[in-house]
């Protein structure tokens, strides 16, 4: 995320807290005072739950690793424009909870978001209530945005889009000067992908002069195919085909394959499945590409244990 920005789950919507019975499962607190408590929200420094500790943080580390604002700026780190979050049934949800600077200037680069009850009636009631704190996230200046990297990439997006490759530098340079897919060379991630299945890895990485650089590679190539199921990129380069998928269902059969061999003048398109001939027809290395399950994406959310 990016400063100035509101704190949000991992799924795009507010983030929700809850406060829980670690004696019993960590089910909901749904009933009585501590249901309808008051929370305060802090950030953090990342290294209070970065996977570098050897050790479980405690209530003592939760209050050093609070963070302020730095000198140089008149706000404060955290933001909210309404400064009061109650818990609902033993749930609240968090909107419009801002961090107002970059987390760049910390040692690992990374902020926390801490949730505590601090109310000194509540705390008299009831005594000690853990803490609760998020894993670590970078937060990045807003300045940045504009280069901000695309995850998955569309085949749209300006190539330099991709991770580790700078905007106007050597390898977007190179890949604009790429004629053999496009007149204006390598312009965006599908122009790319298409060089990738036409030429092969190892051709590109001798063109780009990154035959010794495998582990830049492997991120750039990993990035260029993310959310794509599609023909594997190791195969033998002498081989030229396109392989374009239509998806017509919701598994992954019951799909539309069309496969064009370029140097033969023919096209084929039927209908993939356990019994198709079209998938019985593709390389082997293609086939085992096609049962392929995604999980869905995580949903984060925080706990304060009772």
């Amino acid at each position: 995320m990016y400063d100035n920005e509101e704190i949000k789950s991992e799924n795009g919507e507010a983030l929700e807290v809850a406060i829980c019975d670690i004696t019993n499962g960590y089910t909901i607190i749904y009933t009585g005072s501590l249901s309808s408590a008051p929370v305060d929200f802090f950030i953090l420094d990342g290294q209070i739950n970065s996977n570098k500790r050897r050790t479980p943080w405690t209530s003592s580390d939760f209050n050093e690793s609070i963070l302020t604002s730095r000198e140089d700026k008149p706000s404060s780190l955290i933001s909210v424009k309404n400064n009061q979050f109650y818990l609902k049934c033993g749930v609240c949800s968090v909107k419009n909870l801002v961090v107002t600077d970059n987390s760049c200037w910390t040692k690992f680069k990374t902020f926390c978001l801490g949730a505590k009850i601090t109310a000194e009636n509540v705390l008299h009631e009831f005594g000690m209530i853990g803490e609760a704190v998020s894993e670590p996230f970078n937060v990045y200046d807003k300045r940045g945005k504009g280069t901000k990297k695309h995850h998955p990439p569309s085949e749209k997006d300006e190539v330099w889009r991709l991770d580790r490759i700078k905007k106007d530098g050597p390898i977007h340079k190179k890949l604009s000067l790429f004629k053999e897919i496009s007149e204006d060379g390598i312009q965006n991630v599908g122009e790319f992908r298409e060089a990738l299945h036409q030429k092969g890895r190892t051709a590109l990485k001798m063109y780009l002069g990154m035959t010794n650089s495998e582990k830049t590679w492997n991120q750039i190539e990993s990035h260029l195919m993310e959310g794509v199921v599609d023909v594997p990129t190791n195969y033998d380069p002498t081989f030229q085909a396109n392989f374009h998928f239509m998806e017509t269902g919701q598994g992954n059969f019951n799909q539309n394959v069309e496969f064009i061999q370029e140097n033969q003048n023919f096209q084929t398109i039927g209908e993939l499945g356990p019994n198709s001939n079209v998938n019985n027809d593709l390389p082997e290395d293609l086939r085992s590409q096609l049962n392929v399950d995604i999980p869905p994406s995580p949903l984060g959310h925080m706990k304060l244990g009772a």
